[in-house]
């Protein structure tokens, strides 16, 4: 398998984490499939490039706003409390929601798993843990966190 995608739902996780909260950007390409980066330059004329941009914006962005809550130095960790395989009617929606959005055949997506996590966040003057849901989707052999609905979190 190439070490440069998701061989597990863990791994999907730590790839989003890295991007959206620690502005590893580089690693943008493996929040979703080779369909769905097509799918945004021929639908919506956005380039890899333009989608790196705006996520070193959006991450900035929120770098700052959690700056003014918890100070310098922000540092966003987390761990996974429990992981479920998502319900038969949930994988089916996703599989729809593909297909239909990146026309990636239904086929592809054959697995997917809802994770309980807990999220910190540290700064140099307060830190805040919070528990989210994030599900993971696995598309082609390799898995991507997405939405409920299945809406990869890319761009």
């Amino acid at each position: 398998m190439n070490s440069d995608t998701s061989s597990n739902p863990e791994k999907a996780l730590d790839n989003y984490i890295s991007v959206v909260c620690n502005g590893k950007v580089n690693k943008l390409e493996k929040l979703a499939p080779a369909e769905y980066w097509e799918y945004l330059e021929d639908e919506n004329d956005v380039s890899m490039k333009d989608a790196e941009e705006q996520m070193e914006e959006l991450n900035k962005t929120l770098i700052r706003g959690l700056e003014d809550e918890y100070g310098d130095n922000i540092k966003v960790s987390y761990k996974i409390l429990e992981k479920d395989d998502a319900s038969s009617s949930d994988l089916d929606e996703m599989k729809d929601y593909i297909k239909s959005n990146y026309d990636i055949p239904k086929k592809s997506v054959t697995d997917a798993v809802e994770l309980e996590v807990e999220l910190t966040v540290r700064g140099d003057d307060d830190e805040e843990t919070t528990e989210s849901t994030f599900y993971a989707v696995k598309v082609g052999g390799d898995w991507y966190i997405c939405s409920a609905n299945g809406a990869f979190l890319g761009i």
